[in-house]
């Protein structure tokens, strides 16, 4: 062996192994580098909110009113948990504030009460529970979804244009017209409870409507009757709301000439 190495042949064979060790290793360093790299620059698709998301949204809401962007972002940079399929927010409530720029991530949810309304809410949208007994309430038949008409009735004294009741001892007349159509029932009375009502008694039903259109229905509640009408969902084929009187009804007057009548202008 020692013969070997001290030749001339041996040097150059020894050289030659010596530089391939050399070359693997340095491909191998090169390799790794540039894996390095690669991981260093790859990017990830992740929901970056683009507005003030406030504690208690629903992720429903989120998704739906696109409270958020996709960004791409480094790997290295992606916070732990980020969320990249905003189905996984569905049913699911922020925990608390979330600021413009933040990446939204699973530790920034919980989920959401099975009995939260408002959480399905979002814009001018009002959820209100309107009282009903068994014949104006459709209680036994409605369910979560299903689309009503609301309808009031009133009793009204005709006044002038003074706005004060007409003299004379003007009594007053039946008047009913559609305060809202088309619009979702949220919830109905659990039948199966007696705190809740039944189908004997009503109970009370949250619709979901405009912020006036709950006004609206507010003050039908006290101060009139409020009564269902059964409407198929997302309808467009649907008449004018107009009065309904004695008049309208059983001698076919115009509701405009009766709308006068009462004191309309």
């Amino acid at each position: 062996m020692q013969r070997f190495t001290s030749s001339r042949s041996g040097t150059l064979v020894l050289g030659g192994l010596a530089a391939l060790v050399a070359g693997a290793l340095l491909l191998i360093y090169v390799s790794q580098v540039r894996q390095n790299a690669n991981s260093q620059s790859a990017t990830v698709s992740v929901l970056v909110a683009n507005k003030l998301i406030p504690q208690s949204s629903s992720g429903d809401v989120i998704a739906s009113q696109k409270w958020y962007s996709v960004v791409s972002t480094p790997k290295d940079q992606v916070k732990d948990g980020a969320i990249t399929d905003p189905a996984s927010i569905s049913g699911k409530i922020a925990s608390h504030d979330i600021y413009p720029n933040q990446q939204l991530a699973t530790s920034d949810f919980t989920d959401a009460p099975t009995d939260a309304v408002t959480t399905k809410l979002t814009g001018k949208e009002r959820a209100i529970s309107i009282p009903l007994d068994s014949a104006a309430g459709l209680t036994p038949f409605l369910q979560a979804g299903d689309h009503v008409d609301i309808m009031a009735g009133f009793n009204v004294i005709p006044i002038g244009p003074n706005g004060a009741p007409l003299s004379g001892g003007s009594q007053a007349r039946p008047v009913e017209k559609v305060v809202a159509q088309d619009i979702k029932v949220l919830e109905v009375p659990n039948t199966s409870s007696s705190t809740t009502g039944s189908s004997s008694n009503g109970g009370n039903i949250v619709v979901q409507v405009t912020d006036q259109q709950a006004w609206d229905i507010a003050f039908a509640i006290n101060n009139g009757n409020v009564f269902l009408a059964g409407a198929p969902q997302a309808s467009n084929d649907q008449s004018k709301p107009s009065l309904v009187t004695l008049e309208t009804m059983l001698l076919g007057i115009p509701p405009v000439k009766v709308y006068h009548s009462l004191g309309g202008r």
